[in-house]
């Protein structure tokens, strides 16, 4: 997924988001990313198994999942 897309697997509130880089930093995948010029992450679809580990780090709760969507295959 290029930067600036969205899905309705995972988004991003950029209203929310603070860009403090803590989801790209625990993602197990590396499926969020932060460059050192980016104030907020990418989210990488193809790399992402939907583990919620970004939804339960996020300090701001910008982040959400949407259980209807199913997860990638591995």
């Amino acid at each position: 997924m290029r930067n600036g897309e969205t899905s309705t697997a995972l988004r991003i509130d950029e209203g929310q988001c603070v860009g403090c880089a803590i989801c790209a930093d625990i993602c197990p995948e590396v499926a969020l990313t932060m460059g050192p010029d980016d104030l907020r992450p990418t989210w990488l679809a193809d790399r992402c198994t939907l583990c919620g580990e970004c939804v339960v780090e996020c300090p701001t709760a910008a982040i959400t999942l949407n259980s209807e969507v199913p997860a990638p295959a591995p």
